[in-house]
């Protein structure tokens, strides 16, 4: 004879708390400006390329910039993946820009806490071509989780 048995467990959920967000950046009239806002809870935002006389495109103070955080929740110890996109395109009143994704954790092996618990943080990186058209710009990118 034999014994049948089964152990269910909590399914994986992710949960969307804040969105990616660059905050408002100053364009140059004569040079593409590279954005970087790191995947990170409190994250740092660099750019690079303007123009020498133009100042610096980050001087807009008090802006809101944030990472985007999710949480992700499911059974305890329990090892998971990530997917998501790996480019989001932002679309407004000029050129689209692409933003090339990043994240504070790895793709495969990650694992969820004893209390079933991680927190994932997606920044990224993009090129604000020369003259762009001023404007809210904005895209979607999906991020799935699975257990392994």
């Amino acid at each position: 004879s034999a014994t049948s048995s089964v152990t269910i467990i909590k399914p994986i959920t992710i949960t969307n708390v804040r969105d990616l967000v660059f905050g408002s950046i100053v364009s140059s009239t004569t040079s593409d400006v590279v954005v970087t806002l790191t995947a990170a809870e409190t994250p740092s935002v660099t750019a690079t390329g303007f123009g020498v006389n133009e100042g610096d495109p980050l001087s807009v103070t008090g802006d809101t910039r944030t990472s985007a955080q999710f949480d992700i929740t499911g059974d305890a110890n329990k090892t998971f993946s990530i997917v998501h996109d790996a480019t989001v395109t932002m679309a407004g009143p000029g050129a689209s820009m692409t933003v090339t994704l990043s994240k504070n954790l790895n793709n495969s092996g990650n694992a969820l806490s004893l209390v079933g618990a991680a927190t994932l943080y997606m920044g990224g990186s993009f090129t604000i071509p020369a003259n762009q058209t001023e404007g809210l710009y904005t895209g979607t990118f999906d991020v799935t989780v699975a257990y392994e």
